[in-house]
């Protein structure tokens, strides 16, 4: 089945279309309803761990912030996520800077805890969803809500609009050198100013943009709904490469780079291995997995690891793209959170509810953590 983007509407329609046909909608919205007009739809988070020093953490899809040791998993504390007696929704993977931990939720909250107690130190409601998740720089925190990016001070939580986007901010914001890099679904990567909110450049591609940005030595990568993912020069906003690099579906995953390459998961099922010099092709065949990659992979311990919704971990070879082991985890529920690395430690948070660590060269489960009470 292929899907066309021929407009910004059509995006967001096929967007949602493509989550049903993953088995999930990423927010609590509405469906049409012969009777009632409205019927409900559940909504679960997937945000990733983030692993900081000694500690993992992890906005729970049970609506919890919790911190784990690194070593045994052990839980140090644990913080709830409650709006009106109701657990919040996480999407976007916590941040964590000079000691403190900031979690944005769906309900439109941003939190700021401290990151060897849990304690809150404040918390800042916006008007509107929260889905990607919040970035640091300078004492202040960058999160989107609906098509604005607004500013919070990371010590006081005090809060100013900074920037509105023509449509709505999926991707999680990037700051390097003083600029914001982050895509919207109106098909638009944008570079501003993190300190007055300046528009810089945008860039447009041919489909929504749901992804994060990654940068790697003054180029911004990035893959789209309109299958192809792109590098663009960070300074001037032009594209690097002649022709993107273009997928059977659609990306939207952060790529990872590495040593002249990027690696990029889709949603047809693949991983591919492109060239940063040039846009093509860095291995002789993409290597296939079980089911779509929404997953963002990393590269530890000399390995790239990566996710899918087959609930698979696969571990390959960075230059040639060979299977160095494979494991299966929650296989009738699937993977959509971010993985994360330290070291040779892998950390992947499944739809089952459980977070693992993982040996990246042997695939060797070092502990688990269950959050479903």
């Amino acid at each position: 089945m292929r899907f066309r983007h021929d407009t910004k509407k059509g995006s967001r329609f096929f967007l949602f279309l493509m989550l049903l046909l993953l088995g999930l909608v990423p927010f609590v919205g509405c469906m049409p309803e012969a009777t009632t007009g409205c019927a409900r739809v559940a909504a679960e988070g997937w945000a990733g761990p983030v692993a900081e020093g000694d500690l993992v953490y992890l906005a729970s899809a049970d609506g919890s912030v919790v911190a784990l040791n690194s070593i045994s998993g052990n839980q140090k504390w644990v913080f709830p996520l409650v709006d009106n007696k109701k657990s919040e929704i996480v999407y976007g993977r916590p941040a964590v800077a000079d000691g403190i931990v900031f979690v944005g939720t769906y309900e439109g909250k941003v939190y700021a805890l401290d990151a060897e107690g849990g304690v809150k130190k404040w918390e800042v409601p916006l008007p509107k969803p929260i889905l990607g998740g919040p970035a640091v720089a300078s004492n202040t925190v960058f999160v989107a809500a609906s098509n604005n990016l607004y500013a919070i001070d990371a010590i006081t939580g005090e809060s100013r609009q900074l920037f509105e986007a023509e449509g709505e901010i999926w991707s999680t914001p990037v700051i390097e050198d003083g600029t914001i890099y982050f895509g919207s679904l109106d098909h638009k990567l944008y570079a501003i100013s993190a300190a007055t909110g300046e528009l810089r450049w945008t860039f447009e591609t041919g489909g929504a943009i749901a992804s994060t940005p990654e940068i790697s030595g003054g180029t911004v990568f990035i893959g789209s709904l309109d299958r192809c993912l792109y590098a663009i020069n960070a300074a001037t906003g032009e594209a690097r490469w002649t022709q993107p690099f273009k997928a059977e579906k659609w990306f939207w995953t952060k790529v990872a780079v590495m040593e002249g390459v990027v690696y990029a998961g889709s949603l047809d099922g693949m991983v591919y291995a492109v060239k940063v010099s040039n846009g093509e092709a860095a291995w002789a065949e993409p290597f296939k997995t079980g089911g779509p990659v929404r997953s963002s992979a990393v590269v530890a311990g000399g390995v790239l690891v990566v996710a899918s919704m087959d609930g698979k971990v696969y571990a390959l070879d960075p230059k040639s793209g060979a299977l160095k082991w494979r494991k299966t985890f929650a296989e009738e529920d699937g993977i959509l959170a971010d993985l994360d690395a330290a070291e040779d430690k892998v950390y992947l948070y499944a739809r089952d509810h459980t977070l693992y660590a993982l040996d990246s060269k042997t695939g060797g489960e070092l502990w688990r953590f269950g959050t479903k009470e």
